[in-house]
């Protein structure tokens, strides 16, 4: 999280919300430009908070260091230094706890998973099922390959799909995630595989966009067709 951007956001919505206190309505419609904006940054900043999984926060308290913060006084328990060395210390332990909960859950459903009737776990860990087995050519390392694909979390949380849309551009074989890159080798040409990844062959530690750090992921791939690497 961005400390300093998101203690910003919250110092702008405490500087609206007091000086529109005598505009505001006793209804809470919106009855001005001022009230709008107060109220689009109360939303945007809440939504933030809780998905960052800041859900059970003492707003009051928050609100009252805020205005002792805006106000320059002195009795504040923090200045903004150690209020951004605490947030700092606080949103890496939360990161850190957070990722080793990933990789605990993606642990135990891939021991879980590996027993289950058509699921194949190679040496690295990779676990996949066959839906359809294909039996055009089998891509090589050097190999392009165009692939129809849909991404979730364990959860069934989706990731990213790009079935339903034009068939994309031939992409390098060796380029993909290790995960990918591993079965795509395996697979042949008409297969679609469901594959279950786990974080050291995917994401990894860092996670991005919707997929936590550690994170085991499911994709299911269809190898509609393989471009050998001297073609263009």
């Amino acid at each position: 999280m961005k400390i300093k951007y998101f203690l910003l956001a919250i110092t702008v919505i405490i500087v609206s919300c007091e000086s529109s206190k005598k505009n505001a309505s006793t209804t809470g419609a919106l009855t001005n430009s001022n009230d709008s904006v107060s109220y689009a940054l109360g939303i945007n900043i809440g939504e933030s908070l809780q998905k960052q999984g800041l859900t059970d926060l003492n707003t009051d308290l928050m609100i009252q260091a805020m205005k002792l913060a805006f106000a320059d006084d002195t009795t504040a328990l923090m200045d903004n230094e150690s209020s951004l060395a605490y947030l700092n210390g606080y949103f890496q332990k939360m990161q850190l706890e957070k990722a080793k909960k990933s990789l605990d859950e993606g642990k135990k459903f891939l021991e879980d998973n590996k027993t289950k009737p058509g699921i194949i776990t190679t040496a690295s860990g990779l676990q996949y099922e066959v839906i359809t087995e294909g039996t055009g050519a089998t891509p090589v390392i050097t190999d392009k390959v165009q692939v129809f694909y849909t991404g979730t979390l364990l959860d069934g949380s989706p990731i990213e799909s790009n079935v339903g849309k034009p068939l994309p551009a031939p992409y390098p074989v060796k380029d993909y995630m290790k995960g990918w890159t591993e079965a795509l080798l395996l697979m042949k040409e008409g297969s679609k595989w469901k594959l279950y990844i786990p974080s050291e062959l995917g994401y990894g530690q860092m996670g991005g966009g919707p997929i936590p750090p550690n994170a085991a992921v499911i994709f299911e791939v269809e190898l509609v067709k393989v471009v050998p690497g001297d073609v263009e």
